[in-house]
């Protein structure tokens, strides 16, 4: 290892030689100007599992699972996608490694720069707060734009995407179980995770959304939105599709329909974050009389009810996780010194960036303490933890920065800020000392608050927290004037 920490070019050949390095292959099409940089999706789904072992054992309880109609479930409670109400799309997704793709335009060099279309692939069968992390995303494909439009680009990006999953429909991908069996697991392509322009492009309907445009989950024309208030959708099923008037108004074929049970409307979910968050929740910050009218995204949100049975809880179909991938290749964009094949040169810094996340050290929670908190005698004496440095745990301490505590129930809400971080040495468990903050309510028992910042109040002693039972995302502590600390409140 020493041995290769002496450079730049040394620490590039180091990961070059790991299991994990899926090089980026070079791809041409039958236009000249349409260069594919192509990463194969079998390398990264086995550093996939080779990271998360417990996949293999969770897909195989999977097969066993079987489909409940929606009129038979006593509680009818929708987690994620395989408590669909489609029985179609669960016999499709159950007991199988399920690879979610998102494909998104960006630019890194201004006017005089060219747009790149990059596609990014992850791994719904993980654990949402595990799926969410930057090193969990992988690039599979990137492609430099062409100055002139081709009428059936997409389809011939995807090409390679969709060659390849045809062939895991076949034979599968062969995995290694921890006790050494050798097993095959059954690939599918679980959703496609787009704003509405991609998701558009690749589904081969019309790219824009003004005057005599239409929606493509229900057909009606974007004249009568203000007028339509069904919250019916199309039929998944292909049989249904090509009986319907949508075979007329599509202006090309869509290659992902080339998979097995993948149709045009069982495939693209509702993007909340650009229908939602991008869209309509800015505006209302920014003004507080807006003109009536319906556009696409709103009207989508009449079909948001059918989408959910049909695809899951909507945010674990957002793409605000993706798009901040985009800043690391504008990062590395803009770093870069080559220009005569910018596409190549930036798919290559990528490779190597996503070999450095997976060589992470795989630790077992095998004898991890389960308790939320601990007591500093226990922690010392009984359990054998020792005082960490300050960059051994997830997040900075002496800041402002808090973590909540994720306890049973809404009220109250607490959280800890970090003063010390404890390790074990051999189980390499960490814990956190702090300080604990509490919400502050009103009599009605609401949160007392001001600008959406929540009120709340510092408790003298000192606790040790279990960092398994700290949420993930950081929370910032503000002072205001004469009126108390306040917190921001992720829901």
């Amino acid at each position: 290892m020493a041995r290769y920490c002496g450079s730049c070019h040394l620490q590039n050949q180091f990961l070059e030689m790991q299991n994990t390095y899926v090089q980026p292959l070079k791809i041409s099409t039958s236009n000249q100007e349409l260069t594919i940089q192509y990463f194969s999706v079998e390398g990264i789904l086995r550093s996939i599992i080779n990271q998360h072992p417990s996949l293999i054992d969770e897909i195989e309880k999977e097969k066993l699972l079987k489909f409940v109609p929606e009129k038979e479930r006593k509680n009818f409670v929708i987690r994620n996608e395989l408590d669909t109400t489609d029985q179609s799309i669960f016999e499709r997704l159950k007991g199988k490694l399920r690879v979610e793709i998102s494909l998104d335009d960006f630019s890194f060099a201004g006017k005089k720069g060219r747009k790149f279309l990059a596609g990014y692939l992850s791994c719904t069968n993980l654990p949402l707060q595990e799926r969410v992390k930057r090193e969990q995303i992988y690039l599979f494909l990137m492609v430099k734009r062409p100055i002139d439009r081709i009428f059936d680009a997409m389809n011939k990006i995807l090409e390679p995407f969709v060659s390849e999953m045809q062939q895991f429909e076949k034979s599968g991908i062969e995995v290694e179980k921890e006790n050494g069996e050798m097993i095959k697991i059954q690939v599918t392509l679980s959703k496609l995770i787009c704003d509405n322009l991609a998701q558009n492009e690749i589904l081969g309907l019309s790219m824009a959304f003004s005057k005599s445009s239409f929606c493509r989950e229900c057909m009606a024309l974007r004249e009568n939105y203000p007028s339509i208030r069904s919250h019916s959708i199309l039929d998944s099923r292909q049989v249904n599709l090509e009986k319907s008037k949508i075979k007329n108004i599509i202006y090309k074929s869509c290659i992902l329909t080339n998979l097995k049970g993948i149709t045009i409307s069982n495939i693209a979910a509702p993007d909340i974050f650009h229908d939602l968050f991008d869209s309509f929740v800015s505006l209302c910050e920014r003004r507080k009389d807006l003109k009536f009218n319906v556009t696409f995204k709103l009207h989508k949100t009449l079909h948001y009810a059918e989408n959910i049975r049909r695809f899951g809880p909507l945010y674990l179909s957002s793409a605000i996780r993706y798009e901040r991938c985009h800043q690391s290749s504008k990062k590395y964009g803009r770093s870069m010194g080559c220009w005569k094949s910018p596409a190549a040169t930036l798919s290559e810094r990528l490779a190597l960036r996503q070999t450095l996340s997976s060589l992470k050290r795989k630790i077992s929670k095998e004898n991890w303490i389960k308790q939320t908190t601990v007591s500093e005698y226990d922690a010392y004496t009984n359990f054998g933890f020792v005082d960490a440095n300050r960059d051994q745990g997830e997040f900075l301490l002496g800041k402002n920065v808090l973590r909540r505590l994720l306890t049973p129930g809404y009220n109250p809400k607490i959280w800890l800020q970090g003063s010390n971080f404890l390790v074990n040495p051999d189980t390499r468990q960490v814990l956190v000392k702090g300080w604990i903050w509490k919400g502050i309510y009103e009599e009605d028992g609401k949160p007392k608050e001001m600008f959406n910042l929540q009120n709340i109040k510092k408790l003298d002693d000192q606790v040790i927290i279990n960092s398994e039972h700290l949420s993930h995302i950081n929370e910032y502590l503000f002072k205001w004037q004469t009126k108390g600390f306040f917190v921001n409140r992720f829901f």
